[in-house]
């Protein structure tokens, strides 16, 4: 996470940011995010999906995402197509790829998202549906 903040930021304006301290934001009905430092470069936040739960398709109309999985299991749709993913397995998501993940429902699924540039809501493009508050 030092890294990380060094990248957004440069080496002189170096932080710390403890993501377990932060209780995180319900964005969709099951999903949880905890915000993570942010530039104009990158963002980064760390996502759980409560068993059985989904966000609704979507893409990012210029961002480039990377999905990290940290724990338990799911599946990751990729403009429709379907891959397994569990801990250690690593998504790109190129834009405008639409992608929707899902947590199996036998247990939450927790992953960090790593967005280039930072993610904004100008760049989100919900598909079909929008998130409810």
């Amino acid at each position: 996470m030092v890294l990380l903040s060094m990248l957004l930021n440069g080496a002189a304006h170096a932080q710390v940011r403890h993501l377990a301290a932060d209780p995180g934001k319900a964005i969709w009905p099951g999903i949880v995010v905890q915000e993570g430092p942010s530039g104009g470069r990158l963002s980064i936040a760390r996502f759980t999906v409560a068993p059985g739960r989904s966000d609704p398709p979507s893409h990012m109309r210029h961002a480039e995402e990377w999905f990290l999985i940290e724990s338990g299991h799911g599946t990751v749709w990729l403009d429709g197509q379907a891959s397994s993913v569990g801990p250690g397995d690593v998504v790109r998501v190129a834009a405008p790829v639409v992608r929707r993940i899902a947590a199996a429902p036998d247990g939450a699924m927790v992953f960090e998202a790593i967005t280039n540039p930072a993610f904004s809501l100008d760049d989100y493009v919900p598909d079909g549906q929008t998130p409810r508050d």
